[in-house]
């Protein structure tokens, strides 16, 4: 017998996933490229693990506002329309634009996440690095 239950936001299928279950079942918010985190993970291995949650994580929201994110994310900071994650304590920064999910007459439009940069602490404190691995 197969069934869907939810659990929080995340449902879980019991049983093969079928067509029809791959088609309703999407991620709510974006992550526009996931090739960038795939290739910071690559290359800053000790981040691979919290990067694969925090995608996780963004894929599974549909937040509206910065505050939204803020509470399911407390150490991400807003800085002049980039928002900021640690990784790895402070150790890195993914720096990312968001498009926050909105209400188009009664539903709720997908997020988006854009990958910008994904930075040593030190390659952080010069802003003109934040767009520049992945180009604007």
């Amino acid at each position: 017998m197969f069934g869907v239950s939810k659990v929080g936001k995340l449902h879980i299928c019991e049983g093969p996933i079928v067509y029809s279950q791959k088609v309703n079942y999407h991620s709510l918010m974006v992550v526009v490229t996931h090739k960038h985190l795939l290739e910071a993970a690559a290359e800053y291995p000790d981040a691979a693990a919290e990067l694969a949650a925090l995608e996780h994580i963004i894929e599974e929201s549909q937040w509206q506002s910065f505050v939204e994110l803020r509470a399911t994310v407390p150490d991400a900071d807003a800085v002049d329309g980039y928002v900021i994650f640690n990784v790895r304590g402070t150790r890195y920064r993914l720096i990312t634009v968001m498009h926050y999910a909105r209400t188009r007459g009664d539903r709720l439009t997908q997020g988006h996440c854009y990958i910008r940069s994904f930075l040593t602490h030190k390659q952080y404190d010069k802003k003109s690095n934040w767009d520049k691995e992945y180009g604007s």
